[in-house]
């Protein structure tokens, strides 16, 4: 405790403050346009089945912004996480190409 004068005035303290909560997300850009940005909540994790469902929601992006890529086949880079590489999401990758 810091040493002051008798007649300072009391030391106010802070309220604290809930922190911020960690929040994942994901976004899918090609040259031109942002197509889709999905965000995942505090607790919420990635998985295999998460991941299919936000690439459905990416494919319906893509016919309503950039309708020609779909016929000429999409491209999607990313890392080798496991919901990546599962053969769920290997399988639903097949209707971009």
């Amino acid at each position: 405790m810091p040493w002051r004068h008798p007649s300072s005035p009391p030391h106010k303290k802070l309220k604290t403050v809930p922190s911020v909560k960690e929040v994942t997300d994901t976004v899918f850009w090609d040259h031109q346009v942002l197509l889709l940005v999905d965000f995942y909540t505090c607790g919420a994790t990635m998985n295999a089945a998460s991941y299919c469902a936000t690439l459905g929601w990416l494919h319906k992006a893509f016919r309503r912004k950039r309708r020609g890529l779909l016929s000429k086949g999409v491209l999607l880079l990313h890392d080798n996480a496991r919901q990546y590489t599962a053969s769920v999401t290997r399988d639903l990758k097949q209707h971009f190409q």
